[in-house]
């Protein structure tokens, strides 16, 4: 009876495995992240907004966890989204435990509180937004709890900015790219915000003040080696 028990646990295991990764394939299909427009129009102003906003996304989460920017592009055309991918990188690096355990015990689980559970995180490790977070069950809030602490440690958001930011009911991405612009132009992140509302898109708001995707990338090397102990 005990061999047939772990025979059909790992039975359920290997579908459980393989459903998620038909899901991850037929997702891909209506998750391509191939942008036609990764250059300022002035003609179609909004028109960059969407690679904008997702590479400087990208930019965040690859140097946050030392990654390759090419491998959550390939990550996301398989079908995860940034919010899954923000949980996962945050987990492994403050857990020590690799992705693919991670996933195992995810799908084992079924929830992110009982993956962390199960391998005894540490609340102080993973920060207090994201443990408080962790009962809900909502990658999207999971996610914005992580950018916020990394914000918070890395930019020095304060707590006024950060409900600046709430208040403006801002995407992550664009609260994303609005800490950058602050901190790269040395300016109020409501200062930040209004100039944005003025031109209407946030590719015409870097025209305007000459920050290219190259600027942000430099930038974002220089403010996280920088804040990073030595």
């Amino acid at each position: 009876m005990l061999i047939f028990d772990y025979f059909i646990k790992g039975w359920l295991l290997t579908l459980l495995l393989a459903l998620s990764v038909g899901n991850a394939v037929a997702a891909s299909a209506v998750s391509c992240h191939c942008f036609q427009d990764r250059a300022f129009s002035a003609a179609q102003p909004q028109a960059f907004d969407p690679y904008l906003l997702a590479t400087t996304q990208n930019r965040l989460l690859a140097h946050s966890f030392a990654l390759p920017r090419k491998e959550i592009v390939s990550a996301k055309m398989a079908g995860a989204s940034g919010d899954q991918l923000w949980v996962r990188h945050w987990i492994a690096a403050a857990t020590g435990r690799s992705l693919d355990e991670l996933d195992t015990l995810y799908v084992r689980h079924g929830s992110w509180q009982k993956t962390v559970l199960a391998i005894e995180g540490d609340p102080e490790l993973l920060g207090a937004l994201f443990w408080r977070e962790l009962a809900q069950e909502d990658e999207q809030r999971l996610a914005v709890a992580i950018v916020t602490q990394i914000l918070q440690r890395d930019f020095a958001l304060s707590t006024e900015e950060l409900n600046t930011l709430f208040a403006n009911n801002l995407p992550l991405k664009e609260q994303i790219l609005a800490v950058i612009l602050s901190r790269l132009k040395e300016q109020p992140i409501v200062t930040v915000l209004n100039e944005q509302v003025q031109v209407e898109s946030w590719g015409a708001l870097l025209e305007r003040n000459k920050v290219s995707v190259e600027t942000i990338e430099t930038f974002l090397e220089r403010q996280l080696r920088r804040s990073k102990p030595q």
